[in-house]
C-alpha cells in the first residue's frame, strides 16, 4: 500500500494513533541520600558516570536526585564514607585503564620520535650534541617511568652508539 504525504500527515496527526496516545515521563523517585539505599547497578552507574564523563558532579547529583557529596564518596569508592571494595576497584579499573591509554599513547610518540632521530645521528659528530640529546631523551623517559611507579635501576638511561665516522683522508687509496 503506497500512501501519498497528505494522507501519511493525516495518519500520523489522527487522535487514533497510538503515538499519539504515549507520553513519558520520568520516575519521580527521589533515590535519597544513603548510600546503601541505592541499588549496586545505580551506584556502578553513577561511579562510572562521576569518573568517565566530563559532567560536574553536581549535575550527576541533580539526574540522579541525589547529592553531590554522595557523588564524590561513590567515584572515589565509597558508599557512605565506608570503602566498598566492589565499587572502589570498579573506580580503580577506570583510572587504570585511562593511565594505560596515556602511558602507550606517550610511549608511541616517544618511539616514533626515536625513530626519526636515530637516522639524523649520523649527521651528528659533535659528542657534546649527542650528550645533550641523550640526557633531553633521559629526562622524558624517566618522568614516564616516575608516573608508572616503576624502577630502572637506579637511573634512567638512554644509550646512542655513534658509528666513528673517519674522514676519507685517513684511507688509503688503491688504484686497480
Amino acid at each position: 500500500m503506497i500512501l501519498s504525504d497528505s494522507e501519511v500527515d493525516i495518519r500520523l496527526s489522527s487522535p487514533n494513533n497510538i503515538i499519539n496516545k504515549v507520553s513519558i515521563k520520568k520516575p519521580d523517585v527521589n533515590l535519597g541520600n544513603r548510600g546503601y539505599e541505592i541499588p549496586e547497578v545505580v551506584r556502578d552507574l553513577i561511579a562510572v558516570t562521576a569518573s568517565e564523563s566530563k559532567e560536574k558532579q553536581t549535575d550527576i547529583a541533580k539526574e540522579f536526585k541525589i547529592s553531590q557529596p554522595l557523588v564524590s564518596q561513590m567515584s572515589r569508592g565509597l558508599v557512605d564514607s565506608k570503602h566498598d571494595e566492589r565499587l572502589s576497584k570498579l573506580t580503580r579499573n577506570i583510572k587504570q585503564e585511562k593511565e594505560d591509554t596515556a602511558h602507550s599513547l606517550a610511549l608511541d610518540s616517544l618511539v616514533s620520535v626515536l625513530g626519526e632521530l636515530n637516522p639524523k645521528l649520523a649527521d651528528v659528530e659533535d659528542p657534546r650534541t649527542l650528550s645533550r640529546i641523550a640526557k633531553d631523551m633521559s629526562s622524558v623517559v624517566k618522568d614516564l617511568n616516575a608516573t608508572r611507579n616503576t624502577v630502572i635501576g637506579d637511573h634512567t638511561r638512554v644509550v646512542i652508539n655513534m658509528v666513528n665516522m673517519k674522514k676519507e683522508s685517513s684511507f688509503e687509496i688503491i688504484d686497480v
